[in-house]
């Protein structure tokens, strides 16, 4: 019995060692801004490439082709709360139940429907459609969630030299809460300011 007890001791001790514990409770502000650093270096990144060949088409075969545009300036939009009627989208999503795979569950097409006008739930369904697409690659929380977890601003702004890397054309950066006066301000900004949503920062070259 000695014996058997010495080796069950052992055995716990080892698997212990085998299987390191978590020094620290998970951080998930900072798991939503590394994330969030990720995606937004993307979205710098094809945006410069659309902005540098200025809208044109590709050319012809055998024609020459222009000239990349040499781009210098990037203004970030960035959103504090989402326009009321997407707000109101979201607190009728989140009042479902969504299943194991973060597919929601019930009539929601019905709720949406009986909340807006024949037009604006039209427009309201390609919002929903969209949040529900980051429900089941992100989670039901960062879908329908209201606000970032932290301020994008301050965390772009911290993190320039990172998502601007390797583009040495880009000369100014500034970072802009969409509803600014600022913001609208800027010439030829209005779609890429409406574009800017929680978490979803809009990149405008100029």
């Amino acid at each position: 019995m000695a014996k058997s007890q010495n080796f069950d001791a052992v055995h716990e001790n080892l698997t212990k060692q085998a299987w390191p514990t978590r020094s620290a409770p998970h951080d998930s502000v900072a798991s939503d801004r590394l994330a969030y650093m990720k995606d937004t270096k993307g979205v710098i990144r094809q945006g410069l490439e659309l902005a540098k060949k200025g809208g044109k088409k590709k050319p012809k075969k055998g024609a020459e082709a222009e000239p990349a545009k040499v781009i210098e300036n990037c203004t970030i939009f960035v959103a504090k709360e989402y326009p009321e009627f997407q707000k109101e989208c979201l607190n009728i999503l989140r009042g479902f139940e969504f299943d194991e795979n973060n597919k929601i569950v019930g009539e929601y097409v019905k709720a949406i429907g009986a909340a807006f006008d024949k037009k604006k739930a039209g427009i309201a369904m390609k919002f929903v459609g969209f949040q529900l697409k980051i429900a089941e690659t992100e989670g039901k929380d960062a879908a329908l969630r209201l606000e970032a977890s932290f301020d994008e601003k301050e965390c772009i702004e911290t993190n320039k030299a990172f998502l601007f890397e390797n583009m040495p054309t880009i000369k100014n950066v500034t970072v802009m809460v969409n509803t600014s006066e600022e913001a609208i301000a800027v010439e030829g900004s209005q779609n890429s300011r409406e574009a800017a949503c929680p978490s979803k920062p809009s990149i405008f070259y100029n």
